[in-house]
């Protein structure tokens, strides 16, 4: 995504706004007005306190994205997805958001970008010759030149 984001239109003026993905990838932005919160504040987007700490999640690899693993966004709050597909022939997985105000949105994220995520050690590792398809897709594309942990 280049820059940072849209520029407020000055008619905005002091409302309080939230900044929303759309579920095309690439992202884009679109602003939405936020309701204010019992001070007066934009709510930014809503969390979950009781989220499970980093060390109950593995790093996102390749041998993660099964269609029906549930994980997390690596973000602020994190946000919890599900795996729904793998394209290998345009070297997209899509996930599902499970929770928050984009709820059931689905996003292609490019192969590479598992390092995204963080997924539960207990879901369904992908059999050796998924994931060497998976890298052979990324090779194909020549999407990104990083090493990708498997």
């Amino acid at each position: 995504m280049t820059g940072s984001g849209p520029q407020l239109p000055a008619l905005l003026g002091t409302l309080p706004t939230i900044l929303l993905r759309d579920s095309a990838y690439p992202p884009t932005w679109r602003t939405v007005i936020g309701e204010p919160n019992a001070r007066g504040e934009a709510e930014m987007y809503q969390a979950n306190p009781d989220a499970l700490p980093d060390y109950r999640f593995v790093p996102g690899e390749l041998g993660w994205l099964v269609a029906g693993n549930d994980g997390r966004l690596l973000d602020a709050r994190p946000t919890p997805v599900r795996v729904t597909a793998i394209d290998l022939q345009r070297g997209f997985v899509e996930v599902e958001i499970a929770a928050f105000e984009d709820k059931g949105a689905r996003w292609l994220v490019p192969l590479e970008e598992v390092t995204r995520f963080q997924f539960s050690p207990q879901e369904v590792r992908a059999r050796g010759s998924v994931i060497a398809q998976m890298t052979d897709t990324i090779a194909r594309l020549n999407v990104a030149g990083i090493d990708i942990p498997l």
